[in-house]
């Protein structure tokens, strides 16, 4: 549903979430889960009832420290 300019819900249980009647502008998805896992993506409909499949792969939102990190000439830094 329409929220102040943005469209929310939830997924199923397959991860799947559906909008309907979505104007023709482009669109920037944002999706998150529990464990701080989020994407964004951006989304252009071409024309009125089009339907579109977008797949979206969440990351971490943040780097767990301490962490090691190689240079270009393989040294190990950790941070």
């Amino acid at each position: 549903p329409l929220y102040l300019g943005t469209y929310q819900g939830k997924s199923d249980s397959k991860g799947q979430f559906v909008f309907t009647d979505i104007p023709v502008i482009p669109h920037t998805l944002k999706a998150s889960a529990a464990g701080g896992l989020r994407t964004q993506v951006t989304v252009q409909l071409q024309t009125h009832g089009e339907e579109k499949v977008v797949d979206l792969t969440l990351i971490p939102s943040s780097v767990s420290l301490p962490r090691s990190i190689l240079d270009a000439n393989g040294m190990n830094y950790r941070v």
